[in-house]
């Protein structure tokens, strides 16, 4: 059943939602579903370990993603940081520069679904063992 709700849109956003139609909602919920649908499918064509996919969300800690910068670059910086500076490579026992390259060779989409993921995997309403939450935001992309 629906839900009522109330959004705050940045200037950009509604107006894209308002190039679609008159019917917001509608919109909104159509747009998103497909984002949503995106990034399962983008998770599903990654191959991570769940020691890299935990390194990752390590790395991404506190940090917030500014769509102005692209989602690739911004993984790969941050990641190559956390392992440089703070050896989380060692931490989680990851080859550090196979993880990079796979980052590097990430397409957009799925560096976006990764964050996504990331985001997920912080969010507190959500209070779980680290491997249990890791598995449920990260889903098709963890290979055993």
């Amino acid at each position: 059943m629906p839900t009522t709700t109330s959004l705050y849109l940045q200037d950009a956003t509604l107006t894209a939602i308002t190039e679609r139609g008159d019917n917001r909602s509608e919109i909104v919920n159509r747009d998103l579903q497909r984002l949503y649908d995106l990034y399962r499918r983008a998770l599903g064509e990654i191959q991570l370990t769940e020691a890299e996919a935990l390194l990752i969300c390590d790395a991404l800690n506190g940090t917030i993603h500014a769509s102005s910068v692209p989602a690739r670059m911004v993984l790969y910086a941050q990641v190559d940081d956390a392992i440089r500076i703070y050896g989380l490579d060692r931490k989680w026992i990851v080859d550090g520069n196979a993880l990079l390259e796979k980052i590097h060779d990430m397409s957009e989409v799925q560096a976006l679904a990764i964050i996504d993921a990331v985001e997920r995997f912080w969010t507190p309403a959500r209070i779980e063992e680290a491997s249990e939450q890791m598995r449920r935001v990260f889903g098709p992309a963890i290979k055993s």
